[in-house]
């Protein structure tokens, strides 16, 4: 077998045969130059990671595993084909299935689908050997670098974090107090802060001198769970972020064009609020529409789609995700106005539920629900609550969020007691509460009115 002849060398070559024109191939007839390598790890980019040769008639490859059901292709050209140019097949016509450090010989197959690679690592660098033959391939792939073990030190407690992928390790751990102290040990190294604590939701930078500090988060709560993740991608700027135990979501789409994590309301409730503009066409949207996929994770490589395939009607209720691999849609939308996109995470499965609605999501408290938060609905008309029984003078809050936060109310210290739209009153720190008078079967609505600037609330009877 006979490497592929370079390019300089072929165009020399060309000088000396007059008329002589053509594509450059191996012996076996397969034109390397055109091939590259794909799959969950890259995030199926087109053209691929380059093949380069090395000199004995094979060519090689590198790439680090982001899952451990990693899926494997070599395709011809710079776009995705799907077609019979791609290698992933077997000699019988099926989809190759791949075992690390085993050569498998790949041909021509006809299928969406990569082939799957067993025996992966999650964060480990895999050598990919390809050896041309007549009509196929010849494929190894073999462990590279493995990742080191890290470990969380608490006290008298060493537990081994989770590598979760290129760099990226993480542990959980339960607060016994409010705060948590430990360090990052490597095996050779132990990591500490430059300070005495660090924030929760803080990504922090760590070192490894003599004066490492202790690491100290605070402002935990008592029996809750939280996730430590390290960044130890670069191991000269290695970081820390401890972050709630929550559920993990994030938005792409003709919003942003990237990921972008949503907001954690409740422990099963996620949300993304955008400023809808015209120019909102990352993935083809206009004219009032937009494409989008939520995942559970900010990359294409070892994601759940939890919500996609389906068209999403402005306050209506939620939809269940459609299980077809297109992106949900909505219409509708108009250039200027704020909307929310709500997901419930409570599913067990990965069909998740997901709804759209005009402005921020609102949360009452008050009175007529023993000044617990609940979310407002939403129809046509604006946010609402719905009496279940008669209220006279009733005291009740509107936040942004279900908690006693300063900062975070949207509606307060004002009287609503009819269909007169009411201007909010005072909304800062220490706001005073709001009153309403409604009959069971009235709606308390609250909405943004951008000629007020501020919040206003009514009484409807429909």
């Amino acid at each position: 077998m006979k490497k592929i002849v370079s390019l300089a060398a072929a165009a020399a070559f060309a000088l000396g045969l007059a008329g002589c024109t053509g594509d450059l191939h191996d012996q076996a007839g397969i034109d390397m130059g055109q091939l590259s390598v794909t799959g969950d790890f890259n995030g199926w980019a087109t053209p691929g990671i380059s093949l380069n040769d090395n000199g004995d008639g094979s060519y090689r490859a590198e790439f680090t595993a982001a899952s451990a059901s990693t899926v494997f292709c070599i395709i011809t050209g710079s776009g995705w084909s799907g077609s019979a140019g791609d290698y992933r097949g077997t000699a019988a016509g099926a989809l190759a299935q791949i075992e690390v450090g085993t050569p498998i010989d790949l041909y021509p197959f006809n299928s969406p689908d990569c082939a799957p690679v067993s025996g992966v690592k999650v964060g480990t660098s895999y050598i990919v050997t390809v050896t041309p033959q007549t009509g196929y391939l010849n494929v190894l792939i073999e462990e590279g670098v493995t990742p080191p073990d890290l470990f969380i030190v608490s006290g008298a407690s060493i537990d081994k974090m989770e590598l979760a992928g290129d760099g990226i390790y993480t542990s959980k751990v339960t607060a016994a107090g409010t705060s948590y102290d430990f360090k990052v040990f490597d095996g050779a190294r132990t990591f500490g802060a430059k300070a005495a604590s660090i924030s929760l939701n803080a990504k922090t930078d760590l070192i490894s001198t003599e004066d490492a500090k202790t690491i100290s988060v605070t402002g935990l709560k008592a029996d809750n769970d939280y996730v430590i993740t390290v960044d130890y991608s670069d191991v000269d700027a290695v970081t820390v972020l401890v972050e709630a135990d929550a559920f993990k979501a994030f938005i792409i789409g003709d919003i942003s064009g990237e990921f972008v994590r949503m907001t954690n309301l409740t422990d099963t409730i996620v949300s993304y609020t955008f400023e809808y503009a015209d120019s909102m066409t990352a993935w083809g949207g206009g004219s009032g529409t937009i494409n989008f996929v939520v995942n559970d994770k900010d990359s294409w490589s070892g994601n759940t789609k939890i919500f996609r395939n389906k068209e999403l009607v402005l306050n209506s209720a939620y939809e269940d995700s459609g299980e077809a691999d297109e992106n949900a849609k909505v219409s509708g939308l108009v250039a200027g106005n704020t909307y929310t996109i709500l997901v419930d995470v409570s599913g067990n499965d990965d069909l998740k539920k997901a709804k759209i609605i005009d402005g921020k999501p609102l949360f009452i408290a008050g009175a007529m629900n023993s000044w617990s938060f609940e979310m407002l609905e939403n129809d046509a008309e604006g946010a609402y609550f719905l009496f279940a029984s008669d209220a006279a003078g009733q005291d009740f809050k509107i936040n942004f969020v279900p908690a006693w936060t300063d900062g975070e109310t949207a509606f307060a210290g004002a009287t609503v007691s009819g269909a007169t739209k009411v201007k909010s009153g005072n909304v800062g720190p220490g706001a005073d509460n709001a009153s309403v008078t409604a009959s069971a079967g009235n709606k308390l609505y609250v909405s943004y009115d951008k000629t007020e600037g501020a919040y206003v609330a009514w009484v409807s009877s429909n």
